[in-house]
């Protein structure tokens, strides 16, 4: 094979109008038996390592050899010049080592060498076929690659589709997508900070043939998104606030982070706060508007330069909790904790009675939201009637960042009405201690208390405002327990606030 600058070739004006003869004469271009034609023309890499438009064409018996035309631009005219030659009938492929295809895309024909003719060729050219040329643009904002690329022509058949290959960080290339033979364009999504991707397409056509293109590339440099947004928890604090709080992944370098927040399952998201000048790791906020009887939703947005959002983290959601009674029955019912990625493990209930401490009284698996409370037991013990209750969610293990939220819900209190009641007289000296004190049995303990005992001359003879006090008969001033006739005045406040009062008389006897 030698260059053809070492042979006679067609003056470049003749060329053109050759060209231009092709085009408007019908037939002359059809595959024939008697023009070489390209069978298929892709970009292949050479021993250099360098990207160099490779072509196979028909074998022509009887040839001497083939003339490889370029159009180009020389000595300021664009033409067809013949750019090779091959001597041998059966030498029917070329690897242009001076092509540039990954600046643009280039045209090949194939003619005869034929020495008997004017300048060594008959005149008659083969199909013009052209390289795929693509290119490539990122967008930080987006994080997509978006390829472009010209048609393949050549073939006589109709082009089926376009292949796209990509190949991430020096990786092998895979095959991504397909586009019909009218779309010369694709759009690459998810494009990670700093890797590289590289681009193939191939260009299929019905009969099977194939053309390749060159190889683009394009680095995605912008700053690092976080890998995760891990929505720890949303919690009641005090029965006033929400405490929300999230873990960002280390490596990220987005600057700016959104706090969003909606009414769960409603509308889009409203921003409740920005966090900003770089990856904090870990935040935390505490939403002291939110009504606690409202279920709220929050998530925590990784926000790019762009204004775009490129992590958004797990939901977080409130628990509230409502509660009623029945006889002596607290049933209590609360949405389900959503979302985290381990799941909820279980639901683990406490109670406070009279404003006491909190303690665990049961649990529930993830699937149940309710339960129900049996208080009955309280009515002889004399304990407050305002019985406070609490459910806390425990995330289940499998968290894939080693976290294990909880969420506290607010606190719904049941207020139990106090039921009275007075004895009609005491014995001093009984052997049953109960009866030898005056003093009121009660379901449940009253929020305010107030009892008052006077004599038959309406003198007071014993005052209290504790409820577990009680009155031995004793009628004050030292002296010892009197028989006689006395009244009581007795007034107190329910835990709902209603007033009850009562009055009644109650007699001291003596054991005989």
């Amino acid at each position: 094979m030698n260059n053809t600058s070492n042979m006679y070739l067609p003056k470049p004006y003749l060329l053109r109008i050759l060209f231009w003869l092709t085009a408007v004469l019908p037939g002359y271009t059809q595959y024939s038996d008697t023009i070489p034609q390209i069978d298929s023309l892709s970009v292949v890499v050479d021993t250099a390592g360098q990207e160099k438009p490779f072509m196979v064409w028909n074998r022509l018996p009887g040839a001497e050899g083939y003339i490889i035309f370029q159009w180009k631009l020389q000595n300021v005219n664009w033409g067809w010049y013949g750019i090779d030659t091959t001597y041998s009938e059966t030498d029917t492929s070329y690897l242009h080592l001076n092509g540039m295809p990954g600046s643009q895309s280039e045209k090949y024909r194939i003619g005869e060498l034929d020495s008997a003719s004017q300048n060594n060729w008959n005149g008659a050219f083969g199909e013009i076929h052209t390289t795929i040329h693509s290119s490539a643009k990122f967008d930080p904002c987006e994080a997509t690659i978006a390829l472009e690329w010209n048609k393949y022509r050549g073939w006589q058949e109709e082009i089926l589709e376009y292949r796209i290959y990509t190949s991430e960080n020096g990786g092998p290339f895979i095959y991504s997508a397909s586009q019909v033979p009218n779309d010369t364009t694709w759009l690459f999504t998810g494009a990670g900070a700093y890797s590289e991707y590289c681009f193939r397409i191939r260009a299929v056509s019905a009969e099977g043939r194939t053309s390749t293109s060159n190889t683009v590339c394009v680095t995605a440099d912008m700053p690092r998104p976080p890998g995760y947004i891990n929505a720890d928890q949303a919690t009641v604090k005090n029965n006033e606030t929400i405490v929300v709080s999230f873990h960002i992944d280390p490596l990220a370098e987005t600057g700016e982070y959104r706090l969003l927040r909606r009414s769960a399952g409603q509308g889009t998201y409203d921003t409740l706060h920005v966090f900003s000048g770089g990856n904090p790791g870990y935040v935390e906020y505490t939403d002291e508007e939110a009504d606690l009887n409202v279920l709220w939703e929050y998530r925590l947005a990784a926000v790019n330069e762009c204004g775009k959002t490129v992590c958004l983290s797990n939901a977080a959601t409130n628990i509230s909790l409502h509660g009623n009674a029945i006889d002596f029955l607290v049933h209590l019912v609360w949405n389900a904790y959503r979302e985290w990625i381990g799941g909820v493990d279980r639901y683990v209930i406490y109670r406070s009675i009279g404003n006491g401490p909190f303690l665990e009284i049961g649990a529930t698996d993830r699937l149940n939201n309710t339960y129900t409370d049996d208080i009955s037991g309280f009515r002889t013990q004399a304990v407050p009637g305002l019985f406070c209750y609490r459910v806390t969610a425990i995330e289940s293990a499998g968290n894939p960042y080693g976290i294990t939220g909880e969420s506290r819900s607010n606190i719904a209190c049941i207020e139990m009405e106090t039921d009275i009641r007075f004895p009609s007289a005491i014995v001093p000296n009984s052997n049953i201690p109960v009866n030898r004190v005056f003093k009121p049995v009660y379901t449940f303990f009253p929020r305010e208390y107030y009892l008052v005992i006077y004599n038959r001359w309406n003198n007071k003879v014993f005052e209290t405002t504790n409820p577990s006090e009680g009155w031995d008969g004793n009628p004050g001033g030292g002296t010892t327990p009197q028989e006689g006739i006395y009244i009581y005045y007795c007034k107190i406040k329910n835990m709902d606030g209603d007033v009850v009062e009562k009055t009644g008389k109650v007699a001291v006897l003596f054991r005989k």
